[in-house]
């Protein structure tokens, strides 16, 4: 399995597409890499998932490492607090 079409010259990288997963948001990961997950307001953590191809599609994991975790009112509180110093 490769993540990159090769034809004629031309190489064509295969990624996940961006999007938002368990309260993350995620930019597009070339096939065979991890992905860095940003946690959404309200939520924790650095997750991180693994894009794979399954069937020929593009497919993230279904396994995320370090998932985000909702946060209680006073570490929202503080958190913003914190971004505003």
């Amino acid at each position: 399995m490769t993540n990159v079409i090769k034809k004629k010259n031309i190489q064509i990288a295969i990624y996940c597409s961006e999007g938002i997963i368990d309260n993350a948001n995620y930019t597009q990961t070339q096939v065979g890499q991890t992905g860095s997950g940003v946690c959404q307001f309200g939520w924790a953590g650095t997750p991180t998932i693994y894009c794979d191809i399954v069937d020929d599609v593009p497919t993230w994991s279904e396994t995320i490492n370090d998932p985000c975790q909702g946060l209680d009112f006073l570490s929202t509180f503080f958190h913003c607090i914190k971004l505003k110093l």
